[in-house]
């Protein structure tokens, strides 16, 4: 048997580049998405600001460590559906990206985000 024979079909023509450029902007978009900066986001994934900077950047996220990309992927709590499945347009709107962090989201972390979802669409109503 040989080694690709385990390799999802839909994902075997998905280059390196493709993949880089991907995982660059669903990590970029997330993270503006919840109003959060890069300097933020290195603090709460334990990585320095120039990763998250060279993560967002689609010529040199290729590069980027598996470690380092499990890290954002759990602390922006992304889907890795949207990564991989970027066709998908329902697993990335806006409001399946809230509802994907809201789903995962601790009871402490709730207390946080509620007031900031009743503000936004509060203020989207009027």
């Amino acid at each position: 048997m040989n080694k690709n024979s385990f390799v999802d079909i839909e994902l075997q023509n998905y280059s390196l580049e493709e993949f880089a450029k991907t995982f660059s902007n669903v990590v970029r978009e997330t993270r503006q998405l919840f109003g959060m900066t890069q300097a933020e986001l290195a603090e709460l994934s334990g990585l320095n600001r120039s990763t998250i900077v060279k993560v967002e950047d689609p010529l040199q996220s290729g590069t980027t460590h598996m470690s380092t990309m499990l890290a954002i992927i759990k602390v922006l709590k992304i889907n890795p559906n949207r990564i991989f499945y970027p066709e998908m347009t329902e697993l990335n709107s806006p409001k399946q990206i809230l509802m994907d962090y809201v789903s995962v989201c601790s009871e402490e972390e709730l207390k946080f985000v509620k007031p900031l979802i009743e503000a936004y669409v509060e203020a989207k109503g009027q």
